[in-house]
């Protein structure tokens, strides 16, 4: 018999047989490890509002200066700081402000399509506040914590790609507000770029 777990409100089903039937084998990032195969795997099984969050919480992170290779929550407040490789968008040509305005727009989207107001999200010094951590998005969460520095860029590679041509969302269509004129395929690979100069 499987062995499997289910969340109505997620509308989840995850089977915990084989670990590789979770990969996900049709990433645009081919070039990266089995976890971040299997974080796929698993996120793309969630529902849009839970991507959302996932989403919103990644991208607070990565604007607060969180994606490190010292997993220093605070690295700008420390006095070897240069010591520290920090990941942020900003490094391939989009300012702090436009990120910002990325994770507004997503707030006020994901805020759209909450229907019983329970859970209001909110911007407060560059982080999103307000999500609620559920069974499937903590589970989710926690995978993306435990990878490595190099596997946290490709998870960003791979999302900013399935934002861009709307294979991210089953339903959502939200429009890409940092991108500009460059497709999501243009920024992961500045992304894959940077890493590749920058992380042993």
């Amino acid at each position: 018999m499987k062995k499997k777990m289910k969340l109505e409100k997620e509308n989840v089903v995850l089977d915990f047989n084989d670990v590789e039937e979770l990969e996900d084998k049709s990433m645009y990032i081919t070039e990266t490890t089995g976890r971040v195969r299997i974080f796929f795997g698993v996120l793309l099984k969630l529902d849009d509002k839970s991507k959302m969050a996932v989403l919103l919480y990644l991208f607070s992170k990565l604007n607060c200066n969180q994606i490190n290779d010292k997993d220093e929550p605070n690295p700008d407040l420390l006095d070897d700081s240069d010591d520290i490789t920090i990941f942020n968008l900003e490094l391939i040509g989009y300012d702090r402000k436009t990120i910002e305005a990325f994770l507004e727009y997503n707030v006020f989207q994901y805020n759209f399509i909450e229907k019983n107001k329970d859970e209001c999200l909110y911007l407060d010094n560059g982080f999103v506040r307000g999500l609620k951590p559920t069974l499937f998005r903590r589970l989710v969460i926690a995978m993306f914590e435990k990878m490595s520095f190099s596997e946290k860029i490709d998870v960003f590679a791979e999302i900013v790609i399935r934002y861009d041509n709307d294979t991210y969302f089953n339903e959502l269509s939200p429009e890409v507000i940092f991108v500009g004129n460059k497709s999501g395929f243009d920024v992961a690979k500045a992304i894959k770029d940077w890493k590749k100069d920058n992380v042993n």
